[in-house]
């Protein structure tokens, strides 16, 4: 009796410092790398370079790169709410319409466009990346998600 009252406790002191040991808990985020309390979130976009006559061809399909990077970085943060019409017309498929909208103001995310060649061909691709670094208490007032599911 008294060895099964002893394993027992040794049992017991190893659990319990066992479970001691760990003083950090890991959150996890989908979508995101968590490290010591810290979240980060990336995200990419991507836009063609539509005329290269054009002198503003490049800032523009910059811009375009960057405006989709954060668009799919608020998605990754807050949902997307997604939509979709089926049209059948005398019992066959007509077509289809899926739209996903996202609504929003990222204001701290670091954008970044990839380094491109100087002289771009039409049709070549820009490519940007946003970032954006929050602490816990961030994302604990971030709003809830917009993705709802309606009948």
């Amino acid at each position: 009796m008294k060895k099964i009252s002893l394993l027992i406790i040794c049992l017991g002191y190893l659990l319990v410092a066992g479970c001691a040991e760990k003083s950090s808990i890991t959150a996890v985020v989908p979508g995101a790398m968590v490290t010591d309390g810290t979240i980060v979130f990336e995200a990419t976009g991507k836009a063609a370079l539509a005329d290269v006559d054009d002198p503003l061809a490049r800032v523009k399909a910059e811009a375009a790169a960057a405006t989709t990077a954060k668009a799919n970085l608020l998605e990754l943060i807050k949902g997307a709410q997604i939509k979709s019409n089926v049209v059948v017309a005398d019992l066959m498929y007509q077509s289809s319409k899926t739209t996903a909208t996202v609504m929003g103001w990222i204001s701290r995310a670091k954008v970044t466009i990839a380094e491109t060649p100087e002289r771009l061909a039409p049709g070549s691709i820009v490519v940007a990346k946003a970032t954006l670094t929050l602490d816990m208490a961030d994302l604990a007032n971030l709003q809830p998600k917009v993705l709802t599911l309606t009948e």
